[in-house]
């Protein structure tokens, strides 16, 4: 392309930085797209994550707190999620694992057989309140404080009250 009569080197040069910057440019908008479609990808250790039950069982959300990414030699680089029990839900394995219920998180992403997904700590130890995820099942965890914050936006955008809201004409 350079070497054509009909583009000198600085056109090429500056053709060559044009797309530098739209790569750029289309770059971010990928990270912002990325964030949104799987934000737990993003995800600091404490953020509380919401995941959707097994959906023949009953609708519904249940909570998990995001504790970092796995170094077991197995499942390196893997998410960590805690079941938060102070939520109502169906948790891991639909109220735990040992009592045999169904239509957790577990059923929704198919994280089975038990021993797979389990979060093996550094002292040998298991939870059945903690599963460890590879990031491709991981896709539905949703943030719960940006569900928060998209409902106080509603709030802001409404009318005011009855009170603070002038009748026609000034008649109450």
């Amino acid at each position: 392309m350079s070497e054509s009569d009909e583009l000198s080197d600085g056109a090429y040069l500056k053709l060559a930085n044009m797309l530098k910057a739209a790569k750029a440019l289309h770059s971010d908008a990928l990270h912002s797209d990325a964030q949104k479609c799987c934000p737990v990808m993003f995800a600091e250790v404490g953020d509380v994550f919401e995941h959707h039950y097994y959906q023949p069982y009953e609708d519904g959300n249940d909570s998990f707190e995001y504790l970092g990414r796995s170094t077991e030699c197995a499942k390196e680089g893997w998410l960590i999620f805690r079941h938060l029990h102070e939520y109502d839900g169906r948790g891991i394995c639909a109220h735990g694992c040992k009592r045999g219920l169904n239509g957790g998180v577990r059923d929704a992403i198919w994280a089975w057989p038990l021993v797979d997904y389990r979060h093996l700590r550094a002292d040998g130890t298991t939870d059945e309140n903690e599963i460890v995820l590879p990031p491709e099942k991981c896709w539905g965890f949703r943030f719960v404080e940006q569900m928060e914050e998209d409902e106080e936006d509603e709030e802001d955008e409404s009318v005011g009250s009855p009170e603070e809201v002038a009748t026609p004409g000034g008649v109450d």
